[in-house]
Formats: C-alpha cells, sequence, structure tokens
C-alpha cells in the first residue's frame, strides 16, 4: 500500500504555534508538541529541575542534614518515629509530600521544634 504524501501545517497552526512559544518562554513553560495520526497532543511540563523550586526537596534535605547531625540511619529514624523505613527515603529525596502527622512525628523522633524541619541549615 503506498503512503499518502505529508502535507504541510495550515498557515494558522504555523502562527498558532508561534504565539503559543512566545507566551510559554515568557512564563519559563516548556511546550513539547507530537503529531499522532494527524491528531494534534499538546503536553505542556512545568519546570521544576530546580531544588529551589521544589519545596519536598528543601523540606527532605533538611531531614537529611538533621538526621546525619544525630548520627541516625534512615532506618533508625523510621522505625523512632514510626513510619515505614522507604517511606522515610521517600520523604529525604523529596518524592513524598509528607502529611502533619508525619512531620510532627519526625520532629519529635529528631528532639527539634517542627519548624525547625522548615528552615535551612544555614540559618542558624
Amino acid at each position: 500500500m503506498p503512503r499518502e504524501p505529508r502535507m504541510a501545517a495550515p498557515v494558522s497552526f504555523i502562527r498558532w504555534f508561534a504565539d503559543t512559544q512566545a507566551s510559554l518562554q515568557s512564563t519559563r513553560l516548556t511546550c513539547i508538541l507530537l503529531l499522532i495520526r494527524c491528531r494534534l497532543i499538546v503536553f505542556i511540563c512545568a519546570n521544576f529541575n530546580s531544588m529551589k523550586a521544589n519545596p519536598l526537596k528543601r523540606f527532605g534535605e533538611r531531614v537529611r542534614t538533621l538526621r546525619e547531625q544525630t548520627g541516625l540511619s534512615q532506618e533508625a529514624l523510621a522505625a523512632k518515629a514510626g513510619i515505614h523505613r522507604t517511606y522515610m527515603g521517600g520523604v529525604e529525596r523529596g518524592e513524598r509530600n509528607i502529611c502533619l502527622k508525619n512531620i510532627l512525628r519526625l520532629a519529635e523522633a529528631l528532639g527539634v521544634h517542627p519548624r525547625d524541619l522548615f528552615g535551612d541549615a544555614e540559618e542558624k
């Protein structure tokens, strides 16, 4: 079966794409366009690459710093706080959106006030 020749994108699409790219660059978003069987699918992905932009990573780094200062392993801290050891690893890597109950448990296990889990190590 011979393939049908591909058609060029209509001018209106090209104009729309240029306008979209300009607006996305101003908001620091990345736009990925895929053409799948003549259907346009637009994926817009936010850029959360930097650690400063991700509060979960900052929180996890702070927990790791405090844990290392107390000389506990992830497993020991998790046991002391009453949470699972793999969950603890996810918190430190910034992969888990930890709930208030677990924040309080971690603070108690580390022997610090819960607000100390949210500050940077260099603030003290």
